[in-house]
């Protein structure tokens, strides 16, 4: 009796263990299926004339493509001084002598040369209305920015100049702190 105690327990663990293994391998198995197994990547195409179905057709296609995103993005910046300026400050800082900006005059350049990377930033975010009201000199049209040919602020404003002879006339003067006296009755 007691050998077939341990004989049912023995099957018991036994069992256990089978649906151990076969729970790590379905498990195993999900995970190849989903990641695809792990097996290494594809080998480079040696020559890709031979892989593509029609070589010269395609790589006709594909030069085509090309001419056309050229000259869309050509016609593009031919199209009003705010897009070149935005294109400009949309540029990595050395690709940016390249920029084409023919429609933009001296002290146009002049300003977009001035602008440091997060001025830059701020032209290549806003929106055209707001660029090219910068470029024409309207005030406070993009933020933190001088317009093109806007003065430097001077420093101190009509109005800066009140607000501080205001709070220098309503001050007193502190008066000597002195600590409580408490008397005892």
């Amino acid at each position: 009796m007691l050998a077939a105690i341990f004989r049912a327990i023995a099957m018991a663990l036994q069992s256990v263990w089978w649906l151990l293994m076969q729970g790590g391998h379905a498990i195993d198995w999900t995970i190849n299926k989903l990641f695809g197994g792990g097996g290494p990547a594809p080998a480079p195409v040696p020559n890709l004339k031979i892989a593509l179905d029609d070589p010269e057709e395609k790589i006709v296609q594909a030069q085509e493509m090309v001419k056309g995103v050229v000259r869309a993005a050509e016609t593009i910046s031919k199209m009003s001084p705010a897009i070149q300026a935005q294109v400009f400050a949309s540029m990595p800082a050395k690709d940016r002598g390249l920029a084409d900006l023919s429609l933009l005059s001296d002290d146009q350049v002049d300003w977009l040369n001035g602008l440091v990377e997060g001025q830059l930033r701020i032209v290549a975010e806003s929106s055209e209305r707001r660029v090219e009201a910068a470029l024409n000199g309207d005030r406070n049209s993009l933020p933190a920015i001088l317009s093109v040919g806007q003065p430097d602020p001077e420093s101190e404003t009509a109005l800066a100049a009140r607000i501080a002879a205001k709070r220098l006339g309503n001050l007193a003067p502190t008066p000597f702190y002195t600590a409580p006296v408490h008397t005892i009755q």
